[in-house]
């Protein structure tokens, strides 16, 4: 065997691994946001060491690892391509009721291929002078694991044909290309990598890769040509909906739904027949209101005239009713508690202005009265009922204590006084025994 002819395959296939790579890079770097571009990388990023695997098979060294590796890239790609038909080209992540089935398959058969050889056994080299010239040697899964991808292939190439037949316009473009490079890359791979090795037929092993990088090329192509992996009006549309939080229905003007976005349950066909009618008579309805599901719904509409339809869209009011409803609630609870805290405070200015103890003890049985079930305020006055009593009896204790001290000085004046009298007197007498003395 020509040894120019292998290095020249190997080198090929060594540049369609890095064109996988580069591309990967790109799609994931032009929206990192998008399901789209994210998913579609992973494929183009599995299938890069995917190809280099099979370079590195026409290498004897590496011959047997090389082979379990490609086929555990494969069973991954291959999982990763029928989970983005599904959510191509919206972008919208599917249940995972849905995907996780698909990946724990995808995954196990990727294990299989790498802890033993229950998916690649060996493989025999039938003439060592040509690496070509070899036989693969399955292991018990390999037939299971050749049914599961070529029904992940079918079962992708079925929903991008299906998605293609409602597509119009640019969208519909897009997944024409999808669904070639779809068909060129997984025929390719699933009949010169998997199927034709399996039947001992090996000279052609190497065309799966170069027909992977011509599908790789009408994707870059489309990428450029038709805008791949943008924002198309189906997906902007989406969006737009969403982002309103509001139910649209289109319906013609016999009541017929021909489209209807985030509509949980259907208005009773009297009541859409009755909002058809005004929107014709009037051109247009605003602030109509209805009940759906015991639900308060606020109606708008408007005709179109071309075709003669008409655009419903229907907006729950549950939560702007009960944010009004507590916000009255707010506001009812802060006047009675604004009324509620003058009362008081009336209360305990009436309490520290009593100069009586029963008349505090009248007004705190009233305001108990008033006050059933605020034990707070309840609390409150009675601390304050409590002080003014105490003020009251100190106030008395001080008044006693008053009159006790005027009536002690009053003593006191009344003894100063007597005595000023008896010196008074003493005096006199002194005067009276100078004069007898004299004579």
């Amino acid at each position: 065997m020509n040894q120019t002819i292998i290095y020249f395959d190997v080198l090929n296939l060594f540049i369609a691994a890095a064109y996988m790579a580069g591309l990967t890079v790109y799609i994931y770097l032009k929206n990192r946001e998008s399901l789209n571009n994210v998913s579609f990388a992973i494929i183009t990023g599995l299938l890069a060491p995917w190809s280099l695997g099979t370079a590195l098979h026409l290498l004897e060294p590496y011959g047997l690892i090389s082979l379990r590796l490609t086929h555990m890239f494969g069973a991954l790609a291959v999982t990763m391509v029928f989970y983005f038909s599904m959510v191509y080209p919206q972008g919208k992540d599917v249940a995972l009721k849905f995907k996780l089935p698909i990946f724990l398959l995808g995954g196990f058969y990727a294990w299989l291929a790498v802890t033993g050889d229950l998916l690649v056994k060996d493989y025999i080299q039938l003439d060592p002078a040509n690496p070509y010239a070899w036989q693969l040697v399955g292991g018990v899964f390999h037939n299971s694991f050749l049914i599961f991808s070529v029904g992940m292939l079918v079962g992708s190439l079925g929903l991008i044909i299906y998605k293609l037949s409602k597509a119009t316009g640019t969208e519909k473009n897009q997944l024409f290309f999808v669904l070639l490079a779809i068909s060129i890359g997984g025929i390719s791979i699933e009949l010169f990598s998997l199927l034709l090795p399996r039947l001992g037929i090996v000279m052609l092993d190497s065309l799966g890769p170069l027909a992977l990088t011509a599908s790789a090329t009408l994707v870059a192509y489309s990428i450029v040509r038709y805008k791949l992996f943008g924002l198309t009006p189906t997906v902007a549309a989406t969006e737009i909906l969403q982002a309103l939080s509001s139910s649209v229905i289109v319906s013609d003007l016999e009541g017929n739904i021909l489209y209807q976005f985030g509509v949980k349950s259907q208005l009773p066909p009297e009541e859409l027949g009755k909002i058809i009618d005004l929107t014709a008579e009037h051109r247009q309805v605003r602030g109509y209101r209805t009940t759906l599901d015991q639900k308060p719904i606020n109606v708008s509409a408007d005709f179109f005239g071309e075709g003669g339809g008409i655009v419903i869209v229907m907006h729950d009011l549950t939560e702007i009713e009960q944010n009004y409803e507590r916000e009255n609630r707010g506001h009812d609870e802060l006047a009675a508690s604004l009324a509620k805290e003058h009362k008081l405070r009336g209360l305990l200015m009436a309490i520290s202005s009593q100069s009586r103890a029963a008349a505090i003890d009248t007004i705190f049985g009233q305001a108990k009265q008033e006050l059933r079930g605020e034990e707070q305020a309840i609390h409150l006055l009675e601390h304050m009922a409590s002080l003014a009593k105490k003020r009251i009896a100190l106030l008395a204790q001080l008044q006693q204590d008053k009159q006790a001290l005027e009536a002690k000085l009053k003593q006191i004046e009344a003894s100063q006084q007597q005595g000023m009298a008896r010196e008074l007197e003493m005096a006199k007498l002194k005067e009276e025994i100078k004069k007898l003395k004299g004579q």
